[in-house]
Formats: C-alpha cells, sequence, structure tokens
C-alpha cells in the first residue's frame, strides 16, 4: 500500500480531506501519486459526490424562496431587481461557491482516470 494510501486512510475521509491532501501534496511540488491513489480518490470523489450535490439542491432552493419572498413584496414585480439584490448575498455566494466544488470534484475525477491510466502504462 503507498504512503499517501495510508495518509488517507489515517483519517475519516471526506471530500474535503482528499482535495486538502491533494492541494497540500501540489503545493509542496509532491504530487506524483501513484495509480491506486489516483483510482481510490477517484472512486471515493464519485461516491461522496451526490452528498455535495444534496448541498448545492438546497442552496438552490434556499435562494428560489429568496427571490419568491421579494418578489411578492413587491408591488410592481421586478425580476432584474430581485436577481441583483439576491446575488449580492452571502446564500447566493455560498451556491456558487457549492456549484464550483462540484466542477472541480468533477475535474479531479476525470484528471484521475487519465493518470491511472497513463501510471498503468508507464
Amino acid at each position: 500500500m503507498s504512503q499517501e494510501t495510508k495518509e488517507t486512510e489515517s483519517k475519516k475521509v471526506t471530500v474535503d480531506t482528499i482535495l486538502d491532501f491533494i492541494k497540500g501534496r501540489m503545493e509542496e511540488k509532491k504530487a506524483d501519486f501513484d495509480t491506486e491513489f489516483w483510482m481510490k480518490a477517484a472512486m471515493t470523489l464519485t461516491i461522496l459526490l451526490p452528498d455535495e450535490i444534496g448541498k448545492l439542491y438546497d442552496k438552490q432552493k434556499e435562494v428560489s424562496q429568496m427571490k419568491i419572498n421579494l418578489l411578492e413584496r413587491q408591488a410592481k414585480r421586478n425580476v432584474s431587481e430581485a436577481n441583483m439584490i439576491i446575488e449580492a448575498t452571502d446564500i447566493y455566494r455560498d451556491m456558487r461557491k457549492q456549484e464550483s466544488r462540484i466542477k472541480q470534484i468533477e475535474e479531479i475525477v476525470r484528471i484521475a482516470k487519465i493518470q491511472a491510466r497513463i501510471n498503468q502504462g508507464a
């Protein structure tokens, strides 16, 4: 078993632990992961991805509810104004961050698959 795999198994594995581990190694310029690590990371991230998508849906619902509440309070409904107000909120910012997080996870899974193929052929 590789050192990377041992390190990730020693604590509860979450999306954050995987992303932080990869980021830390990249920052240290020690991102020479083996095939086993890439496959395990891809598998784990794929399994955890639905939880992250669920969080995004919850945030999208909150934003939609805010929009409905804003529009209902306006005498003359102005969707552009409601959108502008909502886009300035922390809830909207958190929703956008969650969207970016999901894209990052999907990209890492894609890269992990490619790296695993490359490492197998080496």
